[in-house]
């Protein structure tokens, strides 16, 4: 996130803030957070943010390729698709024994494939309406804040 983010933004930091992009607080009650957790609201400028899909960004946490559903594609469809390719991914990196690497350690070829697939993350034509986005961005600032409530 850190290389995208230095790409794709005007600023720089130390860190990485992580932020809910889009949802309905329905979704962030189902998250595992408290009822008492705070829930700041915050309007930041678009270019000081990157926003990217929520559930495929599970793909580069989980070190795997990132395989786009087709247009219409039906869920069992994408499994029989997808499943072959998978398999024959991990047959690779297991063969370098690289199963539990970093990305950072595996071959260029294979880790170029691997963050090639990671790309449509960022790209908003992937998303839906009802899609999970998360935002990242060096930093909040105090007039980014808009509004502050208990989840309850």
């Amino acid at each position: 996130m850190a290389g995208q983010m230095e790409q794709r933004l005007p600023t720089t930091g130390e860190g990485i803030v992580w932020m809910w992009a889009q949802g309905r607080r329905a979704d962030l009650k189902t998250m595992g957070l408290s009822r008492d957790d705070v829930l700041l609201r915050c309007r930041v400028p678009r270019d000081r943010v990157l926003v990217s899909h929520f559930s495929d960004w599970h793909c580069v946490l989980n070190r795997t390729l990132l395989v786009e559903s087709l247009p219409g594609e039906r869920s069992d469809a994408y499994g029989r698709r997808v499943e072959p390719l998978l398999d024959e991914f991990f047959e690779r990196l297991d063969a370098h024994g690289l199963t539990h690497a970093p990305v950072d350690t595996w071959p260029a070829y294979l880790r170029e494939e691997v963050e090639a697939s990671w790309l449509s993350i960022f790209e908003p034509c992937q998303w839906s309406g009802r899609d999970l986005l998360q935002a990242t961005l060096h930093e909040i600032r105090a007039e980014d804040v808009v509004g502050v409530s208990r989840l309850r």
